[in-house]
């Protein structure tokens, strides 16, 4: 017979922390350090101290104060979860939801014997896309796929493949221009995050292309990269119902009133996942999801018009989004479209079957994309599109499948004050009417200047 023991146990939260912390989930292999806190009065608390033993700064500070508040340090608690199934978990339905798998030339990547840098960095790349998405992944499943090429990896949604790339582990990537990668020797290829050109260069060659101005990348670094872009890209899909809801009870213990609206109620958590996939899928954080919720609670009553909540929800993150598009120089570098054009786009939006559209002449959108095209060949990123708010929607869903990374913000969003730095203005091209006619005996002349 096991005795049992009920204890009140006091955990710091992550809000107090100001430290990134990143819970585990089923399946998922790791390690968490906490340090056990004591105080006179007989009370015990553990401080989330970070991932994998690493003890950060901002958590020493914290540690300081608790110090100066009569809290003893006790030592530290190493918590580490092996990945596998609770007892009684059905693998008929569970499944990885996110997955890399490696090639047989890989291996060295998760060798123990070699430190398994892969696995050592798969936190660090959870909490960058946590810092900018506004939520946690969750754990990236690692395995081995004999049937992959032996230098290849692939990445995979719920089993299913999202992207492949291949790595030499005896080799660094080499980014930069045609013609600069033309003066040094290695196998050309396309930078697999971003499509850039890149050639894979032996290590000896480093010196040489670092003095011609070459951008170098080890092969962990380019998986890595790569792995982080795939999940920012398809971060709409990972967050699921369940993961909101996670996200609301965290919230709840500091602003239960906000989240009251939405926490129990399973029609208006769907709707609100509908507007959060929306602004995520133009890279817009939700870490600020008080704002977001205050925003949707204020207009609950039109819950099913989840296009319009989420450009109101935009409206509401204007300077967050804004300064997550400044250049180096702080100001916000813009293209505008000429007012005839934006005209015609505005007077085009007419209502379609479950909502509203582009009407526009495919003519008018072949010159719209030849324009920017255009620009952006004459211009360096970062760059916006801006437009009236009316138009905002519906020309993002036109240039999605085009240019995905192309911001288009509101002239609505963007708060007063900032700089802006107008790049162009994109405008039909101006056709030259036909010369007037004349008729001469009988004759039809065109008149000629």
């Amino acid at each position: 017979m096991i005795d049992e023991e009920t204890r009140e146990v006091l955990f710091f939260s992550p809000e107090e922390l100001k430290s990134s912390f990143v819970p585990w989930s089923q399946g998922e292999c790791g390690q968490q350090l906490y340090l056990k806190l004591t105080r006179d009065d007989g009370k015990e608390a553990f401080l989330y101290a970070g991932m994998g033993g690493v003890l950060q700064a901002d958590v020493q500070k914290v540690l300081l104060r608790l110090t100066n508040e009569g809290w003893k340090l006790e030592g530290e608690v190493d918590i580490r979860f092996d990945g596998k199934s609770d007892p009684g978990s059905d693998p008929l339905f569970s499944r990885d939801l996110l997955c890399l798998e490696i090639g047989a030339q890989l291996l060295p990547l998760v060798d123990p014997a070699r430190g398994a840098p892969l696995l050592a960095r798969l936190d660090e790349v959870r909490q960058e896309i946590a810092q900018e998405t506004g939520f946690i992944t969750p754990g990236i499943q690692v395995r081995d796929n004999l049937k992959l090429l032996p230098n290849q990896y692939a990445v995979k949604l719920k089993e299913s493949p999202l992207a492949q790339g291949e790595l030499f582990l005896d080799r660094l990537l080499a980014l930069g221009s045609l013609e600069m990668l033309g003066e040094i020797k290695g196998w050309i290829t396309v930078e697999p995050a971003f499509h850039g050109s890149a050639k894979w260069i032996e290590i000896s060659e480093r010196d040489k292309a670092e003095q011609m101005g070459l951008f170098l990348l080890g092969p962990l670094n380019v998986l890595l990269t790569h792995l982080k872009e795939v999940v920012m890209n398809h971060s709409p899909e990972i967050l699921g119902l369940q993961e909101l809801h996670f996200i609301l009870q965290r919230l709840a213990l500091t602003h239960p009133v906000v989240v009251e609206d939405f926490i129990k109620d399973t029609f208006r958590l769907r709707k609100l996942r509908r507007i959060l996939q929306g602004l995520l899928s133009e890279r817009v954080s939700i870490r600020d999801m008080v704002t977001i919720l205050e925003t949707v609670g204020d207009h609950l009553e039109e819950l099913d018009k989840t296009d319009m909540l989420t450009e109101l929800a935009r409206l509401a993150l204007g300077r967050q989004i804004c300064f997550s598009n400044l250049s180096e120089d702080g100001k916000l570098r813009v293209l505008l479209i000429e007012e005839e054009l934006e005209n015609r786009m505005i007077n085009s939006i007419q209502r379609v079957r479950g909502g509203e559209d582009f009407c526009l002449e495919e003519e008018d959108v072949s010159e719209i994309l030849r324009s920017l095209r255009k620009h952006l060949e004459e211009q360096r990123p970062p760059l916006a599109l801006l437009v009236q708010p009316q138009v905002r929607p519906y020309l993002k869903r036109v240039l999605k499948g085009i240019y995905p990374g192309l911001p288009v913000l509101s002239i609505a969003e963007v708060p007063q004050g900032f700089a802006l730095d107008v790049l162009g203005t994109l405008a039909l091209e101006k056709k030259e009417s036909p010369p007037p006619e004349r008729k001469t005996k009988g004759k039809t002349v065109q008149k000629v200047h």
